[in-house]
C-alpha cells in the first residue's frame, strides 16, 4: 500500500450549501458565534438556524456528549421548527411555534443527524456521542513548530486517542478555527492518520507520517490501518484503508471550532483490543504543515 499523494494533490471536495440567515434575539447567540453553555444545549432561534450554545457551531450545529448524557433543544421566536432525526435514530420532536424545549438521552455512542421538518437541510445539526473510555493517551505539540512554504499553516497543539467498548475515537487540536475540506476551500486542513493496532513494527507498512516530515525522524510505526482525511467523498467520509490497501469502511469526521473529531467503530479494526500506536500528519492540499507526535508515536496501551 502506498498513498503518497492527499496532501499534496488538490482534494476532489464538494460545497455546502449555506444557510439562511438569522434573526436572534438579545439573550441569542448570533450565526454560530460566542457560545460557552454546557455541551449539548441547543437554541433555535427566530431565524432558520440551530446553534450550539456551548461552541456557537451553527448549521450544523455540533456537540459532543458523554454516553447517558441529555440534549436538550429550546424553541423561541415565531418561525415554526422541529427536531427531525435523520433515519429515526432517536425520537423527534412535534412542531413548535413560540417557546418550546425538547429533551433526548442518549444511552448509545454514535453521529447522529437532525434536522427540522420545516426547513430540511437548511436546517441541520448533529450529536456526537463518545463511550465513557476505558483508555485514553495524549500527545502534546508546541505551537510554532509548523513548516512548509507560504499559505496556511495548520498548527496542532495534540493529538488524543479514547478507545471504549465499541470505537477509538481520534480528537486532534489546532491553534485556530479549523476549515474542512467540504468547503472547496483550498486552504482546508488534510491530514494522514496511521494506525499500528497490534504495535509491532515488524508488520505493516511504513508511514505515512514518515514519508511527508522533513526533520529525518522516525514514528516507529508498522502501520495496519491509514484514514486519509484528505479525499472525502460526496457524503463527506473518508476511506479508512487496511495494510492491504483495501477500504474496510469510511469514517464521517466532525470538525468543531478547532478540534477535529473522527470516531472509528472498532469492527472495522478487526475488534482491535485498546492497544495501539498513532500518529499524524496535517496540512494543505499545497503540502505538509505539522506532525504529531514530534518523537515516536502516541501509545495507548491495553
Amino acid at each position: 500500500m502506498r498513498i503518497l499523494n492527499a496532501l499534496l494533490i488538490t482534494t476532489a471536495v464538494v460545497a455546502l450549501v449555506a444557510c439562511g440567515d438569522s434573526a436572534y434575539g438579545p439573550d441569542d447567540p448570533g450565526d454560530g458565534g460566542g457560545g460557552g453553555g454546557p455541551a449539548g444545549t441547543i437554541r433555535v432561534g427566530s431565524g432558520i438556524q440551530y446553534v450550539s450554545a456551548h461552541n456557537g457551531t451553527s448549521n450544523p450545529a455540533v456537540d459532543t456528549v458523554a454516553v447517558g448524557d441529555t440534549v436538550t433543544w429550546t424553541w423561541r421566536g415565531d418561525l415554526p421548527h422541529s427536531v427531525r432525526s435523520a433515519g429515526g435514530a432517536f425520537a423527534g420532536s412535534p412542531t413548535f411555534t413560540g417557546n418550546g424545549t425538547h429533551r433526548v438521552a442518549f444511552t448509545t455512542p454514535g453521529v447522529y443527524q437532525y434536522d427540522c421538518r420545516e426547513h430540511g437541510n437548511l436546517m441541520t445539526g448533529r450529536i456526537v456521542v463518545v463511550g465513557a473510555a476505558a483508555t485514553t493517551a495524549t500527545a502534546a505539540d508546541p505551537t510554532g513548530d509548523t513548516f512548509g512554504g507560504g499559505g496556511v499553516q495548520w498548527d496542532v497543539t495534540s493529538l488524543t486517542i479514547q478507545a471504549d467498548t465499541a470505537d477509538v475515537t481520534v480528537l486532534l487540536d489546532f491553534t485556530a478555527d479549523l476549515i474542512s475540506p467540504v468547503t472547496g476551500d483550498p486552504t482546508a486542513m488534510v491530514a494522514f492518520l496511521d494506525l499500528d493496532i497490534d504495535q509491532d513494527s515488524t508488520t505493516g507498512v511504513r508511514a505515512i507520517v514518515d514519508d511527508f516530515r522533513t526533520d529525518g525522524g522516525s514514528t516507529g510505526l508498522g502501520t495496519d490501518y491509514l484514514l486519509n482525511l484528505g479525499a472525502y467523498a460526496a457524503d463527506s467520509t473518508v476511506a479508512l484503508i487496511s495494510v492491504e490497501g483495501v477500504e474496510v469502511g469510511r469514517i464521517k469526521p466532525v470538525f468543531t471550532g478547532t478540534r477535529l473529531t473522527v470516531r472509528i467503530p472498532k469492527t472495522l479494526l478487526g475488534d482491535d483490543d485498546d492497544g495501539l500506536n498513532a500518529a499524524m500528519i496535517v496540512g494543505r492540499t499545497g503540502g505538509p504543515t505539522d506532525f504529531v507526535p514530534n518523537m515516536g508515536s502516541l501509545t495507548l496501551a491495553r
